[in-house]
């Protein structure tokens, strides 16, 4: 006799917001819980677009210029978690920060 289902819980797509279910595999197989937790989009079609998203504008904070993702020497771009954290579009606009704070505190 085959395992019952087991009730899926409410989760839903990151990108499209359909409700997420467990898939059945081409030998009759359920997806494990474990996986469908883990899992983020409804299908490859909608974790791909997902990526495609352009990243949010951003600007300097000093001079007001839109900033932009940095492609490294290496060919890599900067990574979405360190653009997230940058303030300031180069060094002459963090130095130019730096140097107007500490004038303000003296």
């Amino acid at each position: 006799m085959p395992r019952p289902i087991l009730p899926t819980p409410a989760k839903h797509c990151a990108h499209c917001g359909a409700i997420l279910e467990r898939k059945r595999w081409a030998n009759g197989w359920m997806e494990s819980q474990a996986l469908l937790e883990r899992r983020t989009y409804c299908d490859r079609e909608c974790g791909y677009a997902a990526m495609r998203r352009p990243s949010p504008t951003k600007h300097c904070a000093h001079c007001g210029r839109r900033l932009a993702r940095v492609r490294w020497r290496n060919g890599k771009l900067e990574s979405q978690a360190l653009f997230e954290r940058r303030i300031y579009c180069g060094r002459v606009c963090a130095y130019a920060a730096a140097r107007k704070r500490r004038r303000l505190i003296q």
